[in-house]
């Protein structure tokens, strides 16, 4: 018995202490992706979509103000909020005076693919500048669960199947 509870404690241990860790990743108008996990505030990402890529289930995605291209579909498949807003330093967060511009070049955009049982959260972002026949800035799939809070649309345009939010059967 003492044997069993040895073993219990040691894989206790181990998956303590493995990489299930939620952390922040940060991108800055400033940054650079190369060989860059977007884990250091002196050290942030630049593009949305390398911060996502490095990103795991849990984190969160601090963006600083400025604007950054969203030049393709960026498919979120995974539960990473994305809270944009950030001062320089990351040390305060003002959607207001930091202003976050999520900017499309005119086809980029968010798939967002998630599922039903957890929910993802985008907030203090402005999604700007779709121009597409068929597509949407965000467009939902597989009954996820969206949460936007102080986000804006502006100059999106479609003129098929919506230009801010899109549900996809």
């Amino acid at each position: 018995m003492k044997q069993i509870l040895y073993y219990c404690s040691i894989g206790a241990l181990f998956f303590a202490n493995t990489a299930f860790a939620i952390d922040d990743r940060f991108v800055s108008a400033s940054g650079s992706d190369a060989s860059n996990t977007c884990l250091v505030k002196a050290s942030p990402c630049r593009n949305l979509a390398h911060a996502y890529s490095q990103a795991i289930v849990g984190d969160t995605i601090k963006l600083g103000a400025g604007n950054f291209p969203v030049t393709s579909t960026i498919n979120l498949t995974s539960f990473v909020d994305i809270k944009g807003g950030y001062n320089a330093s990351y040390s305060k967060r003002n959607p207001e005076t930091y202003q976050t511009v999520l900017a499309s070049n005119g086809v980029g955009h968010f798939l967002i693919n998630t599922g039903d049982t957890e929910w993802l959260e985008i907030s203090a972002v402005i999604l700007s500048g779709l121009n597409n026949a068929n597509a949407a800035m965000l467009s939902t799939a597989n009954g996820m669960r969206l949460r936007l809070t102080d986000v804006t649309f502006q100059n999106n345009q479609s003129s098929g199947n919506g230009a801010a939010i899109r549900t996809i059967d």
